[in-house]
């Protein structure tokens, strides 16, 4: 195991908020009745009523690409629907599809998928999930081949997101002597985050006398790594009491440090005063796990006080926090402060606004920095207006997603709610 664990863990944290977006999904869906005469209308056709992509006796893949439907069992009919998506020019439509069909294949013939895999030339992202679930099929029925699969089947590039497939199958004891074989990486960086929380919960002992190997580091930065243990990945890793007996079991002033601090954050106020005393004799200067933020309890006058030059050169990772905090409690408030200092961080605010004053929130959307912050939440409200009929902020944001690719992709989500809540 590398040394400074816990910086990997805090990239673990910034990492998982930037993940990239799917392009494509695959949901079942029936095959669509047979059009009717269209009635004469100067409206552009509903995207739901034209042609499909697709339509076989296998598969039925929907005009804009993003439903489909798999006719018939894979297991017996996979060779042919693998030839009735290569009638399908390269595209995001056809390999969501692909993905599906091959994933379905191996939890019956791993072996056979393994095949139409290699022969896919597909999107890295679609390829990849295929490969993972064919791993994971393998290590269930031949786990002797997991090995050969993804070092001979598996593009370098993509080796280590198959091997972390295949690690979530293994027990926390089996997993640190594959982990130790990969390298340093972002998904490297989820396997190991993943497995600290899977392992705290079934022998935090085992755990602790792992990270006893391993000098942990004590800036600020790294402390608020420990905050991106809650609850992701496994819920059971919030119980305060397991961090206990890892710091119980652990010897390094290192490891209990970091098994104290999430035992304090993640106790209730009667646990942290009772255990308060005994973990802070054993890690002077330990963090008492309450809220540090300065502004937590009136962001309004806190940023007061704050000199225009401590607004402009506010981190934006703190700015981030501080506006969807003080938008929890006024959205209106946050965004107008954020906007009035140029704060890209406005974004995080516009959110919160929509669900309480959707009007306003779609009249100072203009308002905002251009750029993927703005991009993002554009996109998720034009999708959430287009779910419950808001046409009207549907179609008055769409235009601001300044990113091509991502405006059309919204574009395609929104005319499909729009026609699915027509159709209703």
């Amino acid at each position: 195991m590398r040394p400074h664990l816990l910086p990997i863990l805090f990239l673990l944290a910034c990492a998982s908020c930037q993940r990239e977006e799917k392009t494509a999904r695959a949901a079942s869906a029936p095959a669509p009745a047979p059009a009717k005469q269209a009635e004469r209308s100067t409206s552009p056709p509903d995207p739901i009523d034209q042609k499909p992509l697709l339509n076989t006796p296998r598969i039925w893949i929907s005009a804009v690409g993003s439903a489909s439907s798999l006719k018939g069992d894979v297991a017996t009919n996979a060779a042919d629907m693998i030839a009735d998506l290569n009638t399908l020019p390269p595209s995001s439509s056809r390999d969501s599809v692909y993905q599906s069909v091959i994933s379905q294949l191996s939890k019956s013939d791993p072996a056979q998928a393994r095949i139409f895999l290699k022969e896919w030339k597909g999107l890295a992202g679609n390829w990849s999930k295929a490969a993972q679930e064919i791993v994971r099929q393998l290590a269930k029925s031949q786990p002797a081949a997991v090995t050969d699969f993804i070092t001979k089947d598996v593009p370098p590039g993509l080796q280590i997101e198959v091997w972390g497939a295949y690690i979530q199958t293994l027990s926390p004891e089996e997993r640190p002597a594959v982990l130790e074989t990969l390298p340093e990486s972002r998904e490297r960086l989820y396997i190991v985050g993943s497995l600290i929380r899977d392992w705290v919960v079934t022998d935090p002992a085992a755990l602790a006398a792992w990270l006893d190997q391993n000098p942990l580091g004590n800036d600020s930065s790294e402390r608020q790594a420990l905050e991106s243990l809650r609850g992701i990945f496994n819920p059971a890793a919030n119980e305060p009491t397991l961090w206990l007996a890892a710091f119980h079991a652990a010897k390094t002033p290192e490891a209990q440090r970091f098994f104290a601090e999430n035992a304090l954050r993640l106790a209730n106020p009667e646990q942290r005063a009772q255990w308060r005393i005994e973990l802070a004799t054993a890690v002077p200067g330990l963090n008492d796990g309450s809220d540090k933020r300065p502004w937590s309890d009136d962001p309004a006058a806190w940023t007061a006080n704050l000199a225009e030059a401590d607004i402009a050169n506010m981190p934006g990772e703190n700015a981030e926090e501080l506006v969807r905090s003080w938008g929890q409690k006024n959205p209106r408030k946050a965004l107008e402060w954020a906007l009035a200092h140029n704060r890209p961080e406005a974004a995080q605010a516009l959110d919160l606004l929509y669900y309480q004053e959707p009007k306003e929130a779609v009249a100072m959307a203009p308002n905002l920095e251009a750029g993927p912050a703005r991009d993002a939440v554009l996109s998720t409200i034009c999708s959430v207006a287009a779910h419950f009929g808001d046409t009207h902020a549907a179609q008055t944001l769409l235009p601001l997603i300044s990113d091509p690719s991502r405006q059309e992709l919204t574009r395609r989500q929104v005319e499909e709610s729009l026609a699915r809540k027509k159709k209703r």
